[in-house]
């Protein structure tokens, strides 16, 4: 159906949380990053709402969820604190349900399924943020995937070498190296 016409304005930047996980807060990116969508009679649906939002490009994908007939607009920004996002509303009526995909600290009927933030994870020691969950900077040659959350639960990396596999390369290198230096000696 049609939602109404009106302004989407959506702003990136960091929210904070209270005690309770809920947004107390939220600064905004700076430089500023931001999308104003005006929406007009030919495109007040959830399908062309998305398709603006995807097109937009500054890092936000906005896809339907169908559940019988509920469809839901689920909006999602990329790793890290850094990317949160709030959405403000201007709808021409304001009783339209353009309002409805409104969000914002304390504020609008969206509802927010995942907090924006980063990985955080103590390593020898000392406290490693990363605004992705995917860290291959912390050892050379290792990357490190971080697939659950157990705060407090202590992880031991050990590097291990499947001898076998590592003595048959050697022995074919070996072996290699050894029929070059005949053919070369040839």
């Amino acid at each position: 159906g049609s939602l109404g016409t009106g302004k989407i304005t959506i702003d990136l930047g960091r929210f904070t949380y209270d005690s309770e996980g809920l947004p107390s807060a939220f600064e905004g990116a700076l430089p500023p990053k931001s999308l104003t969508l005006d929406i007009r009679s030919s495109d007040q649906t959830l399908d062309a709402i998305a398709a603006k939002i995807n097109a937009a490009g500054i890092g936000l994908t906005a896809s339907l969820l169908r559940d019988g007939d509920t469809t839901r607009l689920i909006m999602k920004g990329p790793e890290g604190a850094e990317n949160g996002f709030k959405i403000s509303v201007e709808p021409d009526d304001p009783a339209s349900a353009l309002a409805d995909l409104s969000f914002d600290v304390g504020a609008g009927a969206m509802t927010q399924t995942q907090a924006a933030k980063d990985a955080r994870l103590l390593v020898e020691g000392v406290e490693i943020t990363r605004s992705s969950n995917r860290i291959d900077d912390l050892v050379t040659g290792v990357q490190i995937d971080l697939i659950k959350a157990e705060p407090g639960e202590t992880i031991n990396l050990a590097a291990a070498y499947d001898t076998a596999e590592l003595s048959t390369a050697v022995g074919n290198f070996t072996a290699a190296y050894n029929e070059l230096v005949g053919l070369l000696n040839e």
